[in-house]
């Protein structure tokens, strides 16, 4: 006897919005999630000292936060370190907010371009999905935006001051593409977890108004009886004979059980998911499982400006960007996003000066540091990763956390291409940013521990052969086994990837419920 419907694996974006909607469609369903829950209260961002915690348990890269109950991540045959999350939210928690949706080329690459594979499907299946997610999910922005001009229901406006106008009339003179960001930031005018513009969003919102996965899909999905077993690990998926009967999982304490259900929807990232399947035994007839990993490879230019700005004020990450170069269609080679940062808070200024040798101790210490501070903006190069085959995560059986699952180790090169490409595009950034009055300027990539949008990894496609899930997200070689996050993103657009995730999902979850 089955105890549930539906049991999922990670509640983060895609899971939080899989589980959301089945339960919205009386399915019985739970979600297992292996890190704890937080509250809008556990934010450190108004705690005293509470920026420490960017550089320890708050950090989205488990290297630096070290605890034995996350996934033991190898990274040292990567270029990119790959970034994660793990609580009941998943990831949400640390983005920045920034939710632009892929756009129509991003479906059909290799047949416009003979780049990558091509989507099972098109912009227009998911056109509607988009649409509810970001009603959901309170999705401010300006409507007119030229490269998404579909895009007209958002939540308010983020607000522009002098120096983000000094900022467009660069880009302006240049001719290029800039817009307000698209942002899952409650600006909504009489809403009672309005934005307050304290930021940085990547710590967390002490006032609940950045939209994560737990306060938009996981609050509703519990209200609708739904259940979330949080600091419990999934270790594999029980199945026989192609067909799945549940999860076995570990609590905190020690206990293990099995948790029976008619379907299982793996979503636990593009790290965690194949990682599930693969020591679930079902790697065997599929040879693009754990393989094809993008993560986005990222170049910053940097530009230091003689008069002070606030910088420690509104979303860090969710600000101004530019799909101006998003592909060279001449070159048939895809592109980047410019994503516009603000200077970062003072620990943060503090730390980057120390690294560069740029900070004095002693009486100097102040006039070091202030030299900079406040006066720093910086400009993130976010390129568009194609799926390559030698790009992976597999397990690693000598290493396993406190829940016994194994280590994983992740091997990624940055596409030779985009290296060559990176100095030119920092030229064009630095540019900008000199226009708009910086004195100096500096740029740098790829930068290590940027691998925020890891993907690909149990990509959607037609056959197992080419793929490990069909266009439906259900696994090629299991009749009731879905995924239901980025690892299913066969190409990986060049812009953050959350609102696709959760579009992506609640179409999954639509097809399940209508038996398709």
């Amino acid at each position: 006897m089955t105890l549930y419907d539906a049991v999922i694996v990670g509640s983060g974006a895609g899971g939080a919005a899989s589980a959301w909607k089945l339960a919205q469609a009386g399915l019985k369903v739970c979600v297992i999630e292996q890190g704890p829950r937080l509250s809008a209260a556990d934010s450190p961002a108004n705690a005293p000292f509470g920026l420490l915690e960017r550089y320890r348990n708050l950090s989205p890269l488990a290297s630096v936060r070290r605890s034995q109950d996350d996934l033991q991540v190898d990274a040292s045959s990567a270029e990119v370190e790959v970034s994660f999350f793990q609580a009941v939210g998943g990831s949400t928690h640390l983005y920045s907010g920034h939710f632009p949706r892929f756009r129509e080329r991003d479906f059909s690459l290799y047949t416009n371009f003979g780049l990558g594979v091509d989507w099972p499907l098109q912009y227009s299946k998911l056109k509607r999905y988009y649409e509810f997610n970001e009603a959901k999910m309170l999705v401010a922005g300006r409507p007119g935006d030229p490269k998404y001009p579909e895009i007209t229901n958002l939540q308010g406006i983020s607000p522009i001051g002098a120096f983000e106008q000094r900022l467009s009339d660069s880009f302006d003179e240049l001719g290029w593409h800039l817009w307000p960001s698209y942002t899952a930031v409650d600006r909504r005018q009489y809403s009672s977890s309005k934005c307050t513009d304290l930021g940085p969003c990547n710590l967390g919102c002490p006032v609940g108004a950045k939209s994560t996965a737990a306060n938009r899909y996981l609050e509703e999905f519990e209200l609708l009886g739904g259940k979330v077993f949080s600091q419990t690990a999934a270790i594999k998926v029980v199945h026989k004979n192609s067909q799945a009967s549940g999860v076995t999982v570990r609590d905190s304490l020690g206990g293990e059980r099995t948790i029976s259900a008619a379907l299982v929807i793996i979503a636990a990232g593009a790290v965690g998911t194949p990682g599930l399947l693969i020591n679930s035994g079902l790697s065997e007839d599929l040879p693009h499982l754990g393989r094809n990993l993008m993560l986005h490879p990222l170049a910053l230019a940097e530009g230091v400006f003689l008069e002070e700005f606030d910088a420690l004020v509104g979303p860090e990450g969710s600000w101004l960007y530019s799909l101006e170069f998003e592909f060279d269609e001449a070159q048939k080679e895809p592109g980047f996003m410019m994503q516009l940062l603000r200077g970062g808070d003072l620990l943060d200024h503090a730390r980057r000066a120390f690294q560069m040798r740029k900070v004095e101790f002693g009486t100097e210490f102040g006039p070091s540091i202030s030299e900079e501070f406040k006066k720093r903006l910086s400009i993130a190069l976010v390129f568009e990763d194609l799926p390559e085959f030698h790009n992976r995560v597999t397990l690693d059986s000598s290493k396993s956390n406190s829940f016994g699952f194994p280590g994983v180790k992740i091997e990624y090169k940055v596409d030779p291409g985009i290296k060559r490409r990176m100095p030119q595009a920092l030229d064009k950034a630095r540019k900008v940013l000199s226009i708009a009055g910086a004195v100096r300027t500096r740029g740098f990539g790829p930068v290590r521990g940027t691998g925020w949008h890891p993907s690909g990894t149990a990509r959607m496609g037609l056959t197992e052969k080419d793929s490990v899930c069909t266009g439906g997200g259900r696994l090629h070689t299991m009749s009731n086994v879905y995924v239901a996050d980025s690892s299913l993103f066969p190409t990986g657009s060049c812009v953050n990837p959350a609102n696709t995730i959760q579009s992506l999902s609640l179409l999954i979850a639509d097809l399940i419920i209508s038996g398709r």
